[in-house]
């Protein structure tokens, strides 16, 4: 569990187009951008600082 303000900062219930949650899994803020595809999968796609670094190539 995250304690205090982090708690606030980073922990998420993603909501739908109509402002509604998704569903109750809590997801943490990573800055990372992606999709959930077929069973649950976790797709990452980018970075909200649009530069990814990956095993430490950017």
């Amino acid at each position: 569990a995250l304690p205090g303000l982090s708690t606030n900062v980073f922990k998420v219930i993603p909501l739908g187009s109509d402002e509604r949650p998704i569903g109750t899994q809590e997801f943490v803020r990573s800055g990372l951008l992606g999709f959930l595809g077929p069973g649950g999968l976790l797709f990452v796609t980018g970075s909200r600082e649009g530069l990814m670094q990956v095993a430490g190539r950017k």
